[in-house]
């Protein structure tokens, strides 16, 4: 058997719309090509199995027919002899198809662990040249350490209070209606998050969505998505939000089985990856969707669902773990490369290509891609949520617990 350079991965287009997207994961990137060729290549080998099966079986029934044969004076052996030759044809054609199929799989196999092997040394690479990030995150967590001795990072369980709001809202079952909802949580105040209940023919749908990081006090205030909230999400899995949440998606009506999907923007995107991975929701509820913009999610590893990551070229935010997020089947990531629109120096904050509005466009040039990761990840989404449609607002406000011992400064908000 030769192997020849034959198979190659089937090229897409980095994206489509103003300014490009870059697309890794999902169905139509190469490691997942590449994983369905090994699939592939174990299918035709069990079928050839069965192929040898059969052919053995003509082997036996040719001589059993031979054997047969000799009973028989020569002249009525016309049809019988005909028979043996068409089994013998038979065989011919099989064992052909057999040395085929082994000789297609061996090639897909042999390409395949080239790839893994090029790979390999690719990840040997990429883990000498984050050698020194690892001692950065070391520190980092020295100095969380220290911190928390006084109480200025460590996270605290959260009260959870109804917020009068509208009772309805319309949902747009895209990628940009999805973030704009992020965008009418900013009037409700500090703290706040929503869950949205969507009534559709096959059972409710709840969507929650939560903020980005609000206030700017390096102290812990009593809202969990001040600064210090970064902590509980990167070292603590979001352990309080994440009950918060799981109480609030019960409050609003949601049954054991119900249909879930996270949205977060920045800090709140983290929240939502650790969140779909948290055991009382993961038993609780069925995780359809991971939806986050501008959030560092690389080290989170993936849940049940599907994700679909915003990030964009020029924002620092989304890199500060240092890793790339997962190239998975049910793991989309979308670097948008369009220059982000200059703000108003007082307006800055974490830069403009940070900005929500930034990651507003963002999403709509992914809805509007035809990219195969993104048809199918936001088909997830359409046929879940479906178009515009009417939702049950159920807003709720969380609140870190003061401790005895520490006073909590004022919130002041942010401009991320």
């Amino acid at each position: 058997m030769t192997a020849t350079p034959d198979l190659t991965p089937i090229p897409f287009p980095p994206g489509h719309g103003p300014g490009g997207i870059a697309v890794r994961g999902g169905v139509g990137s190469i490691r997942f090509q590449w994983s369905e060729l090994g699939h592939g290549a174990d299918l035709l080998g069990a079928l050839a199995d069965e192929l040898r099966e059969i052919l053995h079986q003509c082997g036996e029934l040719q001589w059993r027919l031979q054997m047969l044969l000799k009973s028989f004076e020569a002249a009525a052996d016309g049809a019988g002899h005909a028979a043996v030759d068409a089994l013998d044809g038979a065989r011919s054609a099989l064992s052909r198809c057999d040395a085929e199929l082994r000789d297609s799989a061996h090639r897909i196999d042999y390409c395949r662990l080239a790839y893994e092997a090029a790979e390999a040394m690719a990840q040997v690479a990429a883990a000498a040249a984050h050698a020194g990030a690892g001692l950065i995150e070391h520190d980092l967590r020295r100095l969380i350490g220290t911190a928390n001795a006084g109480h200025f990072a460590e996270p605290v369980p959260l009260s959870l209070d109804r917020v009068p709001a509208g009772t309805t809202a319309t949902v747009d079952g895209t990628a940009a209606g999805m973030l704009q909802r992020i965008g009418s949580l900013d009037a409700e105040g500090p703290g706040v998050f929503e869950v949205l209940k969507v009534q559709r023919p096959d059972g409710p749908v709840f969507v929650v969505v939560l903020p980005g990081t609000q206030g700017t006090t390096a102290a812990a205030t009593d809202n969990p998505f001040d600064p210090t909230g970064i902590v509980e999400a990167v070292h603590y899995d979001s352990t309080f939000v994440a009950d918060a949440v799981h109480r609030a998606l019960a409050e609003s009506g949601a049954s054991h089985g119900d249909r879930v999907m996270m949205v977060g923007y920045s800090q709140g995107g983290m929240h939502a990856a650790n969140i779909a991975r948290h055991p009382q929701v993961a038993e609780d509820y069925s995780m359809e969707l991971v939806l986050t913009a501008g959030s560092p999610t690389g080290r989170e590893a993936s849940g049940d669902g599907t994700y679909l990551h915003l990030e964009h070229a020029d924002d620092w935010v989304h890199q500060v773990d240092g890793t790339a997020n997962p190239d998975e089947r049910n793991r989309v990531t979308v670097t948008l490369a369009e220059p982000a629109d200059e703000v108003p120096a007082s307006e800055k904050g974490l830069g403009p290509a940070h900005k929500l509005s930034t990651y507003l466009a963002g999403a709509e040039t992914a809805d509007a891609s035809v990219h195969p990761s993104l048809v199918a990840t936001l088909g997830v989404l359409g046929s879940t949520v479906g178009g515009r449609a009417s939702a049950q607002r159920h807003v709720f406000r969380v609140r870190r617990v003061p401790r005895r011992d520490q006073t909590a400064p004022p919130d002041q908000r942010v401009q991320e």
